[in-house]
């Protein structure tokens, strides 16, 4: 074998900290349990109207039926659940390949989802269903040579397909618009202008700030994705080098993403989540990683030690009590939700968790009686499913899942034209919440920041439109602060007239809904006249002004 051939199979089979596959694919099932439940699912209240459909692939519209609400919303839930079983037991490969199926049609089923980062993550899910299996006992068992090590050339493909994510963002801006700091100097809601601003009184000109923040941008992205190549050597080498440019990639990492979710806003779904955890797991060193996760490894060591210790007709029966719980608990909680498509997911669920038993058993591959080749006890499944089932209805019912879902559905029925569907659904959102007043809201040209704290609302100037800008508002300026209740304020509102009377404003009332779509807020306040020396006339107008909100990251 030459060199370049022994390096090139070292590179993907040398043994790595068998700590890092574990880790990574049981936190990324459970962020992506998270994210489907809280944050994708209510987006299906888009799909199925109008009786048309694109998927991202035209083969696709031929063979499968119209993506509606109950396919879509029953599909996320159900790939949550399983993803959180693979978390707690890891079921086996079956289970893994099945979850990276599934989220892949469901992104694929329709361009309602155009997120790039579902396409990313099929490949890390994909390269789950080859990741080495691990037990927590295993990992702390140590022996002369050290802390336990494993081949896994799907984590190291996972790292390179990391590093070319990175390489092919990094290419992507290599046009004009992009290097000249054009499209970052147009990003709407970017907090570089104020940086911006600082900069050039520092005796910075904007085009040289533009121009170094968008070309920093490219030379961050190319640095990680190098970095990541390297990393991949960290277990494997005893380079100083090495272990120093992993942590630097990881620490670029990390402020890459964090920079984009606060200077640039650009919240794209959990996309910085996954991110982070890929840059930590992967780069930073093993040491850290067991220091950071020793007491949930102990734990889940010792639940582990006390399931396979479960054997016997005692060990059976609590096996096959834990599988009913499951299956109960799944089901239960699908009816409960109150979502269409739920009750088939937990019927899918409960069906799912006693097959992964039953199923091995009719194929004759069982060990001991009772647990499949591989796989996990009916104990530990029974345990598992039932947590995921828990989870997966206290994620919904604390979240806005439900509310947002609702909402979406009336704004699409009143699209549609249909006024009363549309009523009959913002009410059936009005179970769960009630559409928040905080958030960002633009109109002509102006974006207002409102927060809420124990009940009062702030408006903040985060940009200011031209006509906003010639009676004197400019960014950070506060507009009104209002005590709210049940989507209605009132409180006092910053007028500016267009003469020099009251130069820095003066307090009126201000009165304002946000409208059931909750997409709009609308404020009344007092225009009060003035004469030539700037007195009340005793005479006013009441004006308004319409805010529509702004959905970061929306697609």
């Amino acid at each position: 074998m030459t060199f370049a051939a022994a390096a090139w199979e070292r590179f993907w089979f040398d043994p790595i900290a068998a700590i890092r596959p574990y880790l990574l694919m049981r936190a990324v099932y459970a962020v992506l349990a998270l994210d489907l439940w809280i944050v994708t699912m209510p987006r299906g209240g888009r799909y199925g109207f109008g009786g048309f459909n694109a998927a991202h692939f035209g083969w696709l519209d031929a063979v499968q039926p119209l993506p509606t609400a109950a396919l879509y919303v029953g599909l996320l839930l159900f790939i949550g659940f399983l993803a959180l079983v693979c978390a707690f037991c890891d079921p086996g490969r079956w289970a893994r390949a099945l979850v990276a199926v599934l989220h892949t049609g469901s992104w694929a089923m329709s361009l309602h989802d155009t997120y790039q980062h579902h396409y990313f993550l099929s490949l890390v899910l994909i390269a789950f269903v080859f990741f080495p299996r691990g037990a927590a006992r295993a990992l702390l068992a140590r022996d002369g040579a050290g802390r336990p090590a494993v081949s896994s050339w799907a984590f190291v493909l996972l790292l390179v397909n990391v590093a070319l994510v990175y390489a092919f963002a990094a290419l992507s801006k290599l046009d004009v618009a992009w290097r000249t700091g054009e499209v970052l100097r147009q990003a709407p809601l970017s907090r570089l202008g104020a940086i911006q601003v600082w900069a050039n009184g520092v005796g910075i000109p904007a085009e040289g700030f533009w121009s170094a923040a968008a070309l920093g941008v490219v030379a961050a992205e190319w640095t990680v994705a190098a970095g990541y190549l390297v990393g991949a050597w960290r277990d494997r080498s005893r380079s100083r080098w090495v272990a120093a440019i992993a942590g630097l990639t990881c620490a670029l990492a990390v402020g890459f993403h964090a920079g984009a979710e606060a200077i640039l806003s650009l919240r794209i779904g959990w996309f910085t989540y996954y991110m982070l955890l890929i840059a930590a797991i992967g780069l930073l060193p093993s040491g850290w990683l067991y220091a950071a996760t020793a007491p949930a490894l102990r734990a889940a060591a010792w639940l582990d030690a006390r399931v396979a210790g479960a054997d016997g007709p005692t060990g059976r029966w609590l096996g096959a009590g834990a599988l009913a719980a499951a299956a109960l608990a799944a089901a239960g909680v699908g009816v409960a939700l109150d979502l269409p498509g739920a009750p088939a997911a937990g019927v899918a669920a409960a069906a799912s968790t006693v097959a992964a038993v039953v199923g091995p058993r009719l194929l004759g591959r069982v060990r001991n009686g009772l647990r499949p080749r591989g796989g996990p006890a009916p104990l530990a499944l029974g345990v598992a499913g039932a947590l995921a089932a828990a989870a997966m209805g206290t994620a919904v019912a604390a979240s806005d899942a439900r509310l947002d879902y609702y909402m979406a559905v009336g704004r699409q029925l009143e699209h549609f034209g249909d006024r009363t569907a549309a009523t009959d659904a913002y009410t059936r959102a009005g179970r769960y919440g009630s559409p928040p007043l905080d958030g960002l809201w633009g109109s002509g040209g102006s974006r207002l920041r409102v927060s809420i704290r124990n009940g009062e609302a702030t408006g903040v100037f985060d940009a200011v439109g031209d006509g906003a800008r010639r009676i004197g508002f400019k960014p950070g300026d506060v507009s009104f602060v209002a005590r709210v209740t049940n989507g209605q304020f009132d409180g006092r509102m910053t007028f500016r007239y267009e003469t020099a009377c009251y130069p820095e404003g003066r307090a009126v009332p201000v009165i304002g809904l946000l409208r059931r779509d909750g997409d709009t807020l609308v404020m009344h306040y007092y225009n009060l006249a003035l004469d030539a020396d700037c007195g009340d006339t005793g005479g006013y107008t009441i004006a308004d002004t319409i805010w529509n909100r702004i959905r970061v990251g929306a697609r």
